[in-house]
């Protein structure tokens, strides 16, 4: 990547953030308006995390609709079934992949620019891994065109190396039209075979344990993980509402998501922060934001930053892991300043 747009990248301080801030509170204070709209229209693909479903973007998605961005938040089941409906194994992250990058493609097809790709926690892990096996088709410069950008980290035999699945799973992919990522406390991939093995053990139990206790019970005790602990002070209203969210599961659907969705399926962490790396320099924005009082995912955060120098990494105060349910305007803040700094806010054409 040119010096210039590594620069302008790197160079973000909370005065952006703040300034954005201040954008997105204004728009969200009346009905977006149809120059907005126009300005800001690039296409934003949400995904949630474990347990949740589209509409636990709601309030941050609300924010960032106001702003004039077209946003879409499926649900990461219902991709996986719509794939499942043309081969892929409907209980698989093979699917669950497959139907993450049907929709990228389809939203291609009806809007005629490339989405921003955004994931939190799981869908950040399920968004990583669809673009680490497809590659991405093209990125945008500073200026809003359209550059070719190759699979420079050659991502299907990256796939390939991995021990998770076999190499034949990575042909189907066909390089994802993207204009960036974005990853919100998001891991990257098992550190080692040891590693793999120790998260398939975990989540082979808490998927036994999800099918063993029911839903509630096992939201009792997911809920009180230490990773949540910042999110017991969030409103009752707004605990409410994603209790009522969790609840929507079943105990096989949470299985499902623990047991063939885990990071012990993903590629290595290695070969994913070579791709995030290898891409970033090419050209193709990506950002990852982490909760300053989230232990755990600020050393991902440091990982990130210290594999892939081009990436956008930003620790947003006052929050824990799910920086868009803590602080939906401080997330909105985050995610359209990237976007305004990169260059790919607006939505030109395809070429």
């Amino acid at each position: 990547m040119a010096a210039g747009a590594s620069e302008r990248r790197g160079a973000v301080d909370d005065g952006e953030a703040a300034g954005a801030a201040a954008g997105v509170a204004d728009a969200a204070s009346s009905a977006a308006s149809a120059a907005a709209f126009e300005t800001h229209r690039r296409p934003l693909v949400l995904l949630h995390g474990f347990g949740q479903h589209g509409d636990a973007w709601e309030s941050a998605a609300g924010l960032l609709r106001a702003a004039g961005f077209d946003v879409r938040t499926p649900d990461l089941a219902d991709l996986a079934r719509r794939a499942a409906a043309s081969g892929a194994d409907a209980v698989s992250l093979d699917a669950v992949c497959r139907g993450v990058a049907d929709e990228v493609r389809r939203i291609v097809d009806e809007t005629g620019c490339r989405p921003v790709l955004v994931g939190y926690s799981l869908g950040g892990r399920i968004a990583l891994e669809t673009a680490l096996r497809c590659g991405v088709a093209g990125a945008v410069d500073a200026v809003g065109a359209a550059v070719p950008l190759c699979a420079a980290a050659a991502p299907s035999r990256i796939f390939a190396s991995s021990r998770a699945v076999a190499s034949a799973t990575a042909a189907p992919f066909a390089p994802l039209p993207l204009s960036a990522l974005v990853l919100e406390s998001a891991g990257l991939g098992p550190a080692d075979d040891a590693d793999r093995a120790q998260l398939r053990e975990r989540n082979v139990a808490w998927g036994a344990r999800a099918r063993a206790e029911g839903v509630a019970a096992f939201m009792n005790w997911w809920e009180g993980l230490p990773l949540f602990a910042s999110q017991r002070a969030l409103p009752e209203a707004a605990r409410a509402r994603q209790r009522v969210g969790r609840l929507r599961n079943t105990p096989d659907g949470l299985a499902v998501q623990l047991e063939a969705w885990g990071q012990h399926h993903q590629a290595d962490r290695a070969s994913a922060s070579a791709f995030l790396s290898a891409a970033a320099q090419a050209g193709f924005p990506v950002a990852y934001l982490v909760g300053a009082l989230d232990a755990k995912y600020c050393a991902a955060a440091e990982a990130v930053r210290a594999a892939v120098p081009d990436a956008r990494v930003r620790v947003v105060p006052g929050v824990g892991h799910n920086i868009h349910l803590e602080d939906p305007a401080a997330f909105a803040a985050e995610l359209a300043s990237f976007l305004e700094t990169t260059g790919v806010s607006a939505s030109p054409a395809l070429p």
